[in-house]
């Protein structure tokens, strides 16, 4: 609980933060892909030390959430420079859609997953979703953050 307490309150800090110009424009320089790696550095981490102790793995959690904040509230900014005004609303929605199946989907699903085959099953479930689905978006965030 207080993981997730800590995942989910670094990512809402950075969030109101970012509301600040300043800093928005710092976030905007350093890129999406800078805030991703240290997210999948840290993953990576717990990934091979799944033995931390508490108060490491409750930072490591708050960690994550200050390193991926900006990456939603990016994507979305920059939707319509990417697609287009016409087009803009539509890919929105998707956008949302897709968020929503990762934060809140994924999330139910590793916590059935918890109660059915134990904590163990947490590891492989968040290395398999950085491996197969994280990775790859943040190469082609950067991808398309270079190319803009």
């Amino acid at each position: 609980a207080l993981a997730v307490s800590a995942f989910w309150g670094g990512s809402t800090a950075v969030r109101l933060v970012m509301s600040r110009p300043r800093i928005a424009a710092l976030i905007e320089r350093w890129g999406l892909a800078s805030s991703g790696v240290v997210a999948a550095a840290v993953l990576s981490t717990l990934a091979v030390l799944p033995a931390l102790p508490d108060p490491v793995a409750v930072l490591a959690f708050g960690i994550m959430g200050v390193a991926l904040a900006p990456v939603v509230p990016t994507l979305f900014a920059k939707t319509s420079a990417r697609v287009g005004a016409a087009g803009a609303e539509r890919i929105a929605g998707w956008q949302l859609l897709a968020f929503n199946v990762g934060a809140v989907g994924l999330t139910a699903l590793t916590g059935v997953l918890v109660d059915g085959i134990g904590a163990g099953v947490v590891v492989p479930v968040v290395t398999t979703v950085l491996v197969t689905f994280t990775l790859p978006l943040l190469r082609a965030a950067d991808r398309l953050h270079r190319g803009a």
